[in-house]
């Protein structure tokens, strides 16, 4: 696929190797996209080189991140054709990116804020201010909703989703260097950490999209490797890689037994947990979280 295939090259330069074919790899990436200007999926990257229309539209993010990560910390490794074939993948999907700035769904964190990250981190590569500008006008579009109406669908509950937020906010730091848009950031971020450190490692009360099939009581929280003391399953993974990069850590706090905890999901609605010395049981105050929607009844 064409995200395994980004994410091999950010690996292998990671580790100080690099693909003698890495030039014909980022030309192919780059190749295997939406190229018909009339599209509302023009500039979007496929999932799979096979597929003949685009299947999956977060293949661009999986695919940008990885490839992101390159630039940002593997450029000096990278000859000049390299370098010029890795600016030209995130040229051809400038579109695309700029396609969801126009028309965001910001009630989806995960997406709406890894949009937000890619065309950033597009617009700092390609060295096109406007993007840049406009990247920057959307995170706080973003924010501004959060703020004033809760993080929408549900991926603040999410074991997994929480990951992807994470790893954004904190590229979206790293891009925009200090100042008033990362400390909103990094404030967001506490905030969705301090769920996480509620729940103690044990599965959440309530957790909405945790993928937990295996009904695991201790499922993997990514985000815990931000907390301070932790260590990173991959250190070379995004995550670890984008919170070195931006000096962030998050302190967990002693959590008492019984407790309680009340977070917003979206508009008067909201969450309620407890734990106590027996049990853990949680709730939501309305479902679906948002009105005029649908959510599937296994999230």
């Amino acid at each position: 696929s064409l995200p395994a295939t980004a994410t091999y090259i950010l690996r292998t330069l990671g580790a100080g190797e690099k693909d003698p074919e890495l030039t014909r790899l980022l030309e192919a990436i780059a190749a295997h996209r939406d190229t018909d200007p009339a599209s509302d999926t023009y500039g979007c990257l496929k999932w799979y080189a096979e597929e003949e229309v685009i299947s999956d539209t977060n293949a661009s993010f999986f695919v940008c991140l990885p490839l992101a990560l390159v630039y940002l910390r593997h450029r000096d490794q990278l000859s000049p054709e390299e370098l010029a074939a890795l600016r030209a993948v995130f040229a051809a999907v400038a579109p695309w990116f700029s396609h969801m700035a126009a028309g965001p769904s910001l009630f989806y964190p995960n997406k709406c804020l890894g949009d937000v990250a890619m065309l950033a981190a597009t617009g700092y590569i390609i060295q096109d201010d406007a993007l840049l500008g406009r990247a920057w006008d959307f995170c706080g579009r973003w924010l501004d909703y959060v703020d004033r109406r809760g993080m929408g669908w549900g991926e603040d509950h999410s074991p997994v989703y929480l990951t992807v937020i994470a790893e954004m906010a904190l590229l979206l730091m790293w891009l925009a260097g200090p100042g008033a848009l990362s400390d909103r950031l990094r404030r967001r971020l506490d905030m969705l950490l301090e769920w996480v450190d509620f729940h103690d490692g044990w599965d959440a009360v309530p957790s909405i999209r945790g993928y937990n099939f295996d009904c695991d009581q201790r499922p993997r929280y990514g985000v815990r490797d931000l907390f301070v003391g932790a260590t990173p399953a991959e250190a070379q993974a995004p995550l670890p890689l984008l919170a070195r990069a931006v000096g962030y850590t998050y302190t967990p706090r002693p959590q008492p037994t019984p407790r309680e905890g009340r977070w917003r999901t979206f508009d008067d609605h909201w969450s309620v947990s407890y734990v106590g010395p027996r049990a853990r049981l949680g709730t939501l105050s309305h479902y679906p979280l948002m009105p005029n929607t649908y959510m599937h009844d296994g999230w």
